[in-house]
């Protein structure tokens, strides 16, 4: 991505540069320390499939190349969600509204510099929220990372007929299936 079509990008999310600048070096400064504890393979496992960030040896020289590229993957995943104003218009409600069923859990947003963006995913076709979505995002491990927020709900699981848990919940699917999966991530 060249520097002016990240400055373009930034400015059509509306994100402040220097909220980047903050968020990728809080994002490298939370990257841990060669002493740290060797995680297991099932460990490994799961944080390869729904964590959105890859692990890599602290003295790797590749480091910040691959952290640079999953922060460009979040600003692409950025240009995938909404804002507070966004939302309400897709939704056809006051934002008021939205910051309440952000405060009662029954949508999803993470923090961007000032802003806080909803991811698409949450949003059906037709202007509502997932059907569902309070008790699954209920029963995530609190603390996630965004991308692996957005991994769990947007990568087809083979517990879920191959859908993603989006989908599955869109399409009247069991929410005790998806809440159980969600619930599953918290004992690694």
């Amino acid at each position: 991505m060249t520097t002016t079509s990240l400055t373009r990008l930034l400015s059509r999310l509306e994100v402040d540069k220097d909220d980047l600048v903050r968020a990728v070096e809080e994002r490298l400064a939370a990257t841990p320390s060669a002493g740290s504890a060797q995680l297991s393979t099932a460990e490994v496992d799961v944080w390869s499939a729904h964590a959105g960030l890859p692990l890599h040896d602290a003295a790797d020289p590749s480091a910040l190349t691959a952290q640079a590229s999953v922060l460009e993957d979040l600003l692409v995943e950025t240009a995938s969600s909404v804002t507070i104003d966004e939302a309400a218009t897709r939704l056809g409600i006051d934002r008021t509204r939205v910051h309440h069923r952000l405060r009662h859990g029954d949508l999803y947003a993470f923090p961007l510099g000032r802003q806080r963006r909803l991811p698409v995913w949450q949003l059906t076709d037709d202007g509502r929220a997932l059907p569902g979505l309070a008790p699954v995002l209920a029963a995530l491990p609190k603390g996630l990372h965004p991308s692996s927020v957005a991994g769990f709900f947007t990568t087809p699981d083979p517990d879920l007929d191959d859908l993603t848990a989006a989908r599955w919940l869109a399409s009247g699917g069991d929410v005790g299936a998806v809440v159980a999966r969600a619930a599953g991530l918290g004992h690694w």
